[in-house]
């Protein structure tokens, strides 16, 4: 039988300002859109009885949701806010089961493309974070 894997044990990390990857799974509750999407360029000509497409370049995204945080170190704020400002791109590893030697892993450099605060009545402030691949993204193991 097929043994599903649980959200819980997937663990993401990035670089922020230390310049090292640091895993900010604690604040994480949802990853959606990797390793993503690449673009298929439309080559169809006269004769074909639909549209014919050739793989071309990697174009991914993915989106962050995060519960906010003020923790100096790897905090929300301090965290994420230095990623918005930075001037060069970041270093990211994602990996779904785990990291237990032989799971799988993605991984690459991203920017961060957009960071909103949600702020809503008895509930928790959270954040939503958008990156965009840079160069494409390297899946692998562990």
């Amino acid at each position: 039988m097929t043994a599903y894997v649980a959200s819980e044990l997937s663990k993401f990390f990035i670089t922020p300002s230390t310049g090292s990857l640091v895993d900010i799974s604690a604040y994480i509750t949802e990853i959606n859109g990797l390793p993503g999407k690449r673009d298929l360029s439309d080559v169809t000509t006269f004769g074909s009885l639909g549209h014919r497409f050739k793989p071309s370049l990697e174009n991914a995204e993915f989106t962050i949701n995060v519960l906010y945080t003020e923790d100096t170190n790897y905090g929300t704020n301090s965290t994420i806010g230095y990623l918005r400002t930075t001037l060069s791109t970041s270093a990211f590893a994602y990996y779904p089961a785990g990291t237990t030697a032989g799971y799988g892993k993605i991984s690459g450099a991203m920017w961060l493309d957009d960071l909103s605060y949600i702020s809503k009545v008895g509930d928790a402030v959270r954040a939503t974070i958008h990156c965009k691949v840079d160069n494409g993204v390297t899946i692998g193991t562990v």
